[in-house]
């Protein structure tokens, strides 16, 4: 079908984002955010960058925290807010359809980012990470994911992710930070629509030290 506006990537990015929601509807949180959670205070100021579906969303709020869910695509927007709205927790909820690039991060106990930083626009990367770092409150937690370099989607156009990492910059990105969790995966797998990937990841958990 073509875009009568003439931007056929407008309507390709939302075919993609919509095959993505669809096949990741009925997950789980993801692994780094539950780990994050035992760190994370039962109340306090959360941000999730690319709530999506808002499994992780959610899973905040039932922790007792007051979450900001940032999406771009207004489809997670919704799905989002109607998990909360489903769950009695709707109250906590504050989302808001716009760029990580755009967030006023103010100042957080937990900042959520499972696999959306690397989406985030190349140029705004490292000013967006210097942001969530100052954002985070002494004892503050962030949880999320970085790709690198040998990632397959670092070598194939076309493809939404922007932002892949050799291992000596995440370590310069993340020095200072406490590692409650830190692990480099590379491996052969397949993207959650089932289509087969090479995964170059990095899953991390990091507090900010208390002083």
């Amino acid at each position: 079908m073509a875009d009568p506006t003439g931007d056929s990537s407008a309507i390709d990015e939302l075919a993609h984002w919509r095959e993505y929601y669809a096949a990741t509807e009925v997950r789980p949180p993801r692994e780094t955010l539950l780990r994050a959670l035992d760190f994370v205070p039962h109340s306090g100021r959360a941000i999730d960058l690319g709530c999506g579906c808002g499994h992780d969303t959610l899973a905040m709020l039932r922790h007792g925290l007051s979450v900001i869910a940032v999406d771009v695509q207004p489809d997670a927007i919704e799905r989002t807010r109607r998990q909360a709205e489903q769950a009695g927790l709707a109250q906590g909820l504050t989302a808001l359809l716009k760029p990580f690039e755009e967030v006023d991060f103010g100042e957080c106990h937990f900042v959520n980012a499972s696999f959306s930083l690397p989406f985030c626009d190349l140029g705004e990367f490292n000013s967006l990470w210097r942001r969530i770092r100052g954002a985070l409150l002494p004892g503050g937690v962030f949880a999320g994911q970085l790709f690198g370099v040998n990632d397959q989607w670092a070598r194939e156009p076309g493809h939404h992710a922007h932002v892949f990492l050799t291992r000596a910059r995440v370590d310069e990105l993340t020095s200072g930070l406490e590692r409650l969790h830190f692990e480099e995966v590379e491996r052969d797998g397949e993207t959650a629509t089932g289509k087969p990937r090479y995964w170059h990841v990095f899953h991390m958990v990091l507090r900010q030290p208390a002083n």
